[in-house]
């Protein structure tokens, strides 16, 4: 929470419900509690990069509930190096043990300005000076982190005006 609220951002807690807890006889850990909160969350203009292997996530916008032990985030938009993310929706179920995860990508994909430092040494890295288009998807992927190994992605991508230069 720490790595998503400092850089920047603004959460809006919309609501959040807990059920009853007996103080003398408290649940003996958050995960036997995660399934009986609600919540609902906006987030505007945060940053995050969950893994150390995956690129930063920015400018990320969209509406988060919890309920019932799932998570579903909806018109998630934002930017991942110099690509401007489509619409997603995203499904977490049993997310205090082994998460399966289900995510929708659909729209609009374009290549941001390469003005940032960033994401012009991930240019470089892959010996392009500059790289411009675009691309409309329509995907689903699903993972299941039993089988981390095993995922699944269907979909299209069609590319239109890609231009790159060495």
């Amino acid at each position: 929470v720490k790595e998503l609220l400092l850089p920047s951002g603004t959460v809006t807690v919309e609501e959040l419900t807990f059920p009853p807890i007996n103080l003398s006889a408290p649940p003996p850990t958050l995960a036997q509690l995660i399934p009986r909160v609600n919540a609902a969350v906006s987030v505007t203009d945060l940053a995050a990069q969950p893994t150390p292997n995956l690129p930063k996530f920015e400018s990320i916008t969209g509406h988060l509930n919890l309920a019932n032990g799932v998570l579903t985030a909806t018109d998630v938009r934002g930017r991942v190096g110099p690509l401007s993310l489509p619409g997603l929706k995203i499904r977490v179920t049993n997310i205090t043990e082994h998460p399966k995860v289900a995510v929708r990508a659909k729209g609009p994909v374009q290549v941001a300005a390469t003005s940032d430092a960033d994401v012009e040494k991930l240019l470089r890295q892959y010996g392009l000076k500059s790289l411009a288009g675009q691309a409309v998807i329509d995907m689903r992927a699903d993972y299941d982190r039993n089988t981390p190994d095993d995922w699944e992605v269907q979909g299209t991508l069609t590319l239109a005006g890609v231009r790159a230069e060495t």
